[in-house]
């Protein structure tokens, strides 16, 4: 766990630098520039969509390589067998990234949500807007694979402002 959160903590350097992230959208966007101009006859191109367009890039890019990370160490160490050892480990760390691995595991292999929990951790100070919503995905992803009762939809919806919309509709079990 630890060698995919060193490389998930060396990727949050990167993109974490300002000076960083304008290299990384300016390199994207003259890609997208010249994708462009090998396509179109169109001479004029708007640099500021491309800029927008590069940055929505850049941050879904990230995204996914967070979640991606989280994800690959959820199922490389998850076990219904090891989540004590699983627990105290990412208790001590007592970090974003351990904590989204903790409730990964407990969703995956144990079928647990504990929602509450979740709800008081993402709205933390050291929790960024980036890791918010990677922990609301993994839930999301929990609610499309399992049967929620209407009930707890309401309870995720509230809690954690993820609209019903991105919940689904799945075949509700009755209270």
């Amino acid at each position: 766990m630890n060698v995919h959160l060193r490389s998930l903590n060396n990727f949050f350097e990167i993109i974490k630098n300002e000076k960083e992230q304008q290299i990384v959208i300016e390199l994207i966007s003259n890609r997208l520039e010249e994708i462009i101009e090998e396509k179109s006859d169109d001479d004029e191109l708007d640099n500021d969509k491309l800029r927008k367009t590069a940055e929505i890039i850049f941050w879904n890019m990230n995204f996914f390589v967070v979640i991606g990370i989280i994800n690959k160490i959820v199922h490389s160490l998850g076990s219904d067998k090891l989540n004590v050892i699983m627990d105290n480990v990412c208790d001590e760390l007592n970090t974003p990234s351990s904590f989204m691995v903790k409730q990964g595991i407990l969703m995956w292999y144990q079928k647990n949500l504990r929602l509450d929990e979740i709800a008081d951790r993402i709205y933390k100070n050291d929790y960024s807007q980036l890791a918010a919503k990677s922990t609301k995905l993994m839930v999301v992803e929990h609610y499309s694979v399992h049967n929620i009762s209407f009930r707890d939809k309401q309870r995720i919806e509230d809690k954690l402002g993820i609209r019903g919309k991105m919940l689904g509709t799945r075949k509700e079990l009755p209270d």
